[in-house]
């Protein structure tokens, strides 16, 4: 495609000079005219004789409009939200290296996103804190300045997205912050030490970035005041310390000319007697209301519930609160290796829908990355596509979103969705609920077999299909191929181990010598072939998108699955040879991981993505 564009305003030239070559679109003199306009709302594109006219009211809908004019689409578009944002998690050990966020926001500069969140717990520099994120890959100021330069090529508002209360247990590693905590991860209240470091966070980032917006996080802090606070202070009500908290934090913003936001769920989650943040029977007093400030926008954040019914319910409450509401929905990540893409669309689009009939201006979708964030990325942008496309285009259809995805991402909708392949076994449920035995069968140990109760019959011959589906579309080739082959590599593995350990047992209990030297001398030296050809392909991943820092983990973590391995075959060789009588793992009974009664007629599939809940019944 050749274009030539005039009357174009010079801010926007460099940003297509990035765009146009990644997208097959050639400018020249000779090209097809586009005319380009400011209009007051949305963007447009019309034909108007021989000439294209382009406009736009905004930097991030001119670039969108240039994905459109690709397709050849015509007409308008209106915005339903003022502003659509990404929040990656940078925290949970994958931060994602500047080349890899600068194509991710040349995407999103296409699909029309104009704000990125990067969620930053402690990876960001602090020059009076060397301990802070150190070796956990923080960003330096001019790596989040380079960052931010990118954006605004394309109208995209870099938003700081930080911790000012829970969720800073990273630090916890290095004495220097001993004082601070309350309990567990929650930073102590009250403690002028504390209000030190909380002002050094949000004076670091108003040098640093140019928005006057910041997310100051304070979410899940359940325990506040029942640590050192209590010993320090006595009991006191955790609304009024949250409140007093708050007060603070939010002075020190506005000290900076910060507009800050929060999550929402500690003011429901203290109003519900059931301690629940979706709790839609409680009542929001203005007496609690009044307390909120102001100069507060709350994040009510929402990934799990798929009625339409429930989020309106949610966002009325929220609304009693306070006026100034935003909403996060999920671009499921976070429980294990792949994504869960079919539930991310199961609860984001009857979100999306109640956010547009309650008028709620700013929504955002995040990627959590929980217990270690081995889920690539990239493998979520079909998710980004839909909240793109609900909110320019009203469209969630197939058909639609499949034109879209292959125009911003070059990627194809099917063949992505495939993705969740490992986690959809026979039996489970795949699309409205959250399973994922591809995590906890990958990690499992053979010969104690915790979650052998879980697997079903047909798993092998299922993961066998699923390698095979997952291998053919990375032969394809194209640049996201590198997540099918290591999602496929994964299949190869849980193909081998799913039912080892199932098959192992019964061997075992029928004194079948037979079986138990088959899978000693042939199986499990094959999977741990198939398992450094999954780590390889895990680690080539990981550094396309990442930094090195937090590849660590997933390295001791294989590498105690094959250290496993090792001693499996040590021990069934030793009992094989009789310098063992028995093999003490393999004489327990098998229980069920989630302790439901035998007869409770649960799907056998579950979701548990904690890695030393699922390698050991020891203590780590």
């Amino acid at each position: 495609m050749n274009l030539s564009f005039y009357n174009l305003d010079e801010q926007l030239k460099e940003g297509l000079g990035e765009l146009c070559p990644k997208m097959g679109v050639s400018l020249s003199d000779s090209g097809q005219m586009v005319k380009v306009n400011r209009i007051s709302c949305g963007l447009s594109i019309e034909r108007e004789g021989n000439e294209i006219v382009v406009g736009y009211n905004r930097k991030s809908e001119f670039f969108r409009a240039l994905g459109l004019l690709k397709e050849g689409k015509f007409g308008q578009e209106h915005p339903a939200f003022e502003t659509l944002g990404l929040m990656l998690d940078c925290s949970r050990n994958a931060v994602p290296n500047l080349d890899s966020l600068k194509k991710m926001l040349r995407i999103m500069a296409l699909m029309g996103y104009n704000a990125i969140m990067l969620y930053t717990e402690d990876t960001y520099e602090l020059p009076q804190h060397p301990y802070f994120g150190y070796m956990r890959g923080r960003y330096t100021q001019e790596e989040l300045r380079e960052i931010e330069s990118y954006a605004q090529l394309f109208g995209i508002e870099v938003i700081p997205c930080i911790q000012t209360l829970a969720h800073l247990n990273a630090i916890k590693h290095w004495s220097t912050f001993n004082n601070l905590f309350d309990c567990d991860d929650i930073l102590l209240v009250d403690e002028e030490k504390t209000y030190e470091l909380i002002e050094s966070m949000v004076a670091n980032m108003s040098l640093t970035l140019k928005s006057r917006k910041i997310h100051i996080g304070m979410d899940e802090a359940h325990m506040v005041g029942l640590g050192a606070y209590l010993d320090q202070h006595g009991f006191h009500d955790r609304f009024d310390i949250l409140f007093k908290h708050q007060k603070r934090v939010v002075q020190i913003c506005e000290k900076y000319g910060y507009k800050p936001m929060i999550w929402s769920d500690m003011y429901l989650k203290f109003l519900s007697a059931t301690s629940s943040y979706y709790d839609t029977s409680v009542e929001v007093t203005p007496e609690i209301s009044g307390k909120i400030s102001k100069a507060l926008n709350l994040v009510y954040w929402d990934y799990y519930n798929i009625a339409g019914e429930t989020y309106e319910k949610m966002l009325d409450n929220h609304f009693k609160l306070s006026p100034n509401i935003s909403f996060a929905g999920g671009a499921w990540k976070w429980t294990g290796f792949v994504p869960q893409l079919h539930m991310s669309f199961a609860a984001s689009k009857p979100a999306l829908d109640a956010c547009v009939n309650k008028k709620v201006k700013d929504v955002y979708v995040t990627a959590w990355g929980d217990n270690g964030a081995a889920c690539q990325t990239f493998s979520i942008l079909p998710v980004l596509q839909l909240f793109a496309e609900k909110c320019y285009a009203h469209d969630d259809t197939d058909a639609h979103l499949t034109r879209r995805l292959t125009t911003c991402t070059t990627a194809d909708l099917n063949d992505f969705l495939q993705l969740d392949l490992p986690n959809m076994v026979p039996g489970g449920v795949a699309h409205q609920s959250v399973v994922n035995p591809s995590e906890y069968l990958f990690y499992q140990d053979i010969l104690c077999g915790l979650f052998d109760r879980h697997v079903g019959a047909g798993y092998s011959a299922f993961y066998r299909d699923s390698a095979a589906k997952l291998h053919g579309i990375a032969a394809k080739g194209g640049e996201w191929s590198y997540i099918f082959e290591n999602i496929a590599n994964l299949c190869d593995v849980l193909t081998l181990k799913c039912d080892m350990g199932v098959r192992l047992k019964k061997a075992y209990n029928e004194k079948d010598q037979n079986t138990i030297g088959k899978i000693a001398h042939n199986e499990l030296p094959e999977l741990t072939t198939c398992v450094r050809e999954f780590h390889k392909s895990l680690r080539d991943a990981w550094l396309k998108e990442n930094k090195v820092f937090g590849m660590d983990v997933e390295d001791l973590r294989i590498g105690g699955l094959l250290a496993r391995i090792d001693a499996a075959i040590l021990t069934l060789n030793d009992y094989l040879s009789g310098r063992i009588s028995k093999v003490e793992e393999l004489e327990q009974k098998r229980l069920y991981h989630d302790c439901r009664d035998e007869k409770s007629g649960l799907s056998l599939a579950i979701c548990n993505n904690c890695w030393n809940e699922i390698v050991s019944a020891g203590v780590i």
